[in-house]
């Protein structure tokens, strides 16, 4: 998600101006959390979870962004690049040993 709007900017570094880095990282742990126990209820079947996970999923891309704004965004970008080649890798090997027979790896894929 890229901040390109400039009133989206603009609010980002209000906000930064009212409570600072340390507000900033301390929401950020806060909605990851709130993320988390909605992943949760989604996964236990709790009835109104998805809804509660889309608000969630919003509020973590949102606080991404201000982090991302506030932390370089040449760095992150450069870490996601990494991260999704990273990726791409691991799912082509699992793909590889599938097509092989070989049973599927667990939950976390490793």
């Amino acid at each position: 998600m890229k901040v390109t709007d400039d009133d989206t900017r603009e609010l980002f570094d209000r906000v930064r101006e009212l409570w600072g880095r340390a507000g900033m990282f301390g929401q950020a742990q806060e909605e990851c959390g709130e993320l988390i126990v909605a992943l949760s209820h989604l996964r236990r079947g709790r009835v109104g979870a998805e809804d509660e996970v889309i608000l969630e999923v919003a509020d973590v891309l949102i606080m991404a962004t201000q982090l991302r704004q506030q932390m370089g965004t040449e760095d992150i970008d450069h870490a996601v690049k990494w991260k999704l080649r990273r990726l791409g890798d691991r799912v082509g090997r699992e793909e590889i040993r599938r097509a092989s027979g070989l049973p599927p790896r667990g939950d976390d894929g490793r």
